[in-house]
């Protein structure tokens, strides 16, 4: 098949490639769901800003590795939001200031590491999402959602974090859903020794009756 019938089977389908546009500095995408796929090879030389959103991932993806320096290497701000089928990802990046991924469902494991990275928002994720972070001296904010959700039978998501790089404005948004969260934000706090500004958000979904 040739690389336009290719693409036409992909539209078919309800999936369309990410765009790699040498030129291009910014790019946002919407798909309500619809599928993305992830080019295996190409450079975005000049891409700064990557948001997506509503996208659904299809099989294997290497979304990490696309948005890695060795190609990506200008990127500075990504967004991530309201997506599917992205269980593991991992951001290499020298040049990465601003990071934010919200309501990611299915993801099971994030890995960044991101020397210039000043501020991380990880929110509303649907399951349980190992975060390790490393190489993130010069982190500022880091916001979290700890919604309880759907714990299962996986590990709890405290054990695996041990270490947070010393940013001085932590964000904790606490959604309990009828779990005790004392312990898991009293965890994170024990290791968050350089903070400035602390703000605890306290979020529910109970609708409360008058008696």
């Amino acid at each position: 098949m040739d690389a336009d019938g290719e693409e036409a089977a992909a539209w078919e389908e309800g999936t369309v490639e990410l765009p790699c546009f040498e030129k291009a500095t910014y790019i946002t995408l919407r798909l309500g769901h619809l599928g993305l796929a992830v080019p295996p090879a190409g450079v975005f030389a000049r891409l700064i800003t990557l948001n997506l959103s509503g996208v659904r991932f299809d099989g294997p993806c290497e979304l990490g590795d696309a948005v890695s320096s060795p190609r990506c290497p200008c990127l500075e701000w990504l967004t991530i939001c309201n997506t599917r089928g992205l269980d593991s990802l991992t951001v290499d990046s020298q040049s990465l200031v601003q990071m934010r991924l919200s309501t990611l469902v299915g993801l099971r494991r994030l890995v960044v590491v991101a020397p210039a990275l000043m501020r991380l928002t990880v929110a509303s994720s649907a399951s349980y999402t190992p975060l390790q972070v490393n190489q993130l001296p010069t982190l500022r904010l880091l916001g979290c959602d700890f919604s309880s959700g759907e714990i299962g039978d996986y590990q709890y998501l405290m054990d695996d974090m041990t270490m947070l790089p010393e940013f001085t404005i932590l964000h904790l948004v606490l959604n309990a859903n009828g779990h005790a969260f004392e312990a898991s934000s009293f965890h994170v706090l024990r290791m968050c020794t350089s903070i400035r500004r602390l703000i605890l958000e306290f979020s529910t979904r109970r609708n409360f009756k008058d008696s």
